[in-house]
């Protein structure tokens, strides 16, 4: 495998492990629908961060090699 496919597998691993780690220390007396949206909002978050950061490392890849 490339190093980008690494990068890949690695960052969707890593998203997964912390939509598990926050789904299970939320609160247990809190309702479903609360957990829902937050669960939701911090898989994007985490998404967004991601997308920034694959298209930085896309651009600098790109321009060295011009």
């Amino acid at each position: 495998m490339r190093k980008v496919e690494w990068m890949l597998a690695v960052a969707l691993m890593a998203v997964g492990l912390m939509c598990l780690m926050v789904s299970a220390t939320s609160d247990p007396e809190g309702s479903l629908m609360n957990l829902g949206p937050m669960l939701v909002r911090i898989c994007l978050l985490i998404g967004l961060v991601l997308i920034v950061v694959g298209s930085i490392y896309v651009l600098i890849k790109w321009i060295r090699e011009r």
